[in-house]
């Protein structure tokens, strides 16, 4: 199964409780959990960063790290995190390059909240420094959430080559990294539903789910 990007992008703009245009990590985490886990719930920014440790200062330029967006993430959606497809990695000196980083997104054909260079975006606004975007694997390319742009707008495509360059500009050791979400398949373990369902109806609700993709592709 594919992700799910009906929704549009949750924008640092204007999302519920947002007290200042810092918020580029939590909605971008949250496009992530939507587009892989739509039953789960939306939180809104005071409530994701008081779970990060990191409440908000309207008066600071005081985002969220990688860091406390993994701990933010853990601590709302714990039977998501527990998935093993869940996982986060660092932009380290001499560790995996911006390509590796798209490869391994495409690879796993899921979503993923990634740190770039705004400017390094092929369509990009006046900001130009250091972000975070919800990226998702689309066949042999990407789809993008930005959330600087107007809410529930359509994802945007972008290149292995050009996400490549935009995360390869980004600094090594200072935090930055992408976060990987489990797959479609995997987080759907987790539904209410499907935790409760007999192992034969389980196996019936995929292969049900699985001949609706394919008869509108």
């Amino acid at each position: 199964m594919k992700p799910n990007l009906s929704f549009g992008v949750i924008t640092e703009l204007s999302w519920r409780g947002v007290g200042d245009i810092d918020e580029c990590a939590p909605t971008s985490d949250l496009m992530c959990v939507h587009a892989v886990a739509g039953w789960e719930t939306l939180y809104d920014i005071p409530h994701y960063r008081a779970a990060a440790g990191n409440p908000d200062d309207p008066t600071q330029g005081d985002g969220l790290t990688n860091a406390q967006s993994v701990k933010a993430l853990r601590t709302l959606y714990p039977k998501l995190t527990a998935l093993p497809g869940f996982a986060y990695t660092e932009y380290t000196t001499g560790g995996p390059t911006g390509s590796d980083f798209a490869g391994a997104i495409l690879k796993r054909q899921s979503v993923a909240s990634v740190s770039v260079i705004a400017g390094k975006l092929p369509v990009h606004g006046t900001f130009t420094g250091q972000h975070r975007i919800a990226v998702a694997a689309n066949g042999t390319s990407f789809l993008y959430g930005d959330p600087l742009k107007a809410p529930y707008s359509e994802w945007r495509t972008i290149s292995v080559a050009a996400l490549a360059i935009a995360i390869e500009a980004y600094p090594k050791n200072v935090g930055g990294g992408v976060i990987f979400l489990p797959t479609v398949d995997e987080a759907f373990t987790t539904h209410p539903l499907y935790a409760t369902a007999a192992p034969e109806a389980r196996a019936k609700g995929i292969a049900d789910a699985a001949a609706a993709a394919a008869a509108v592709k």
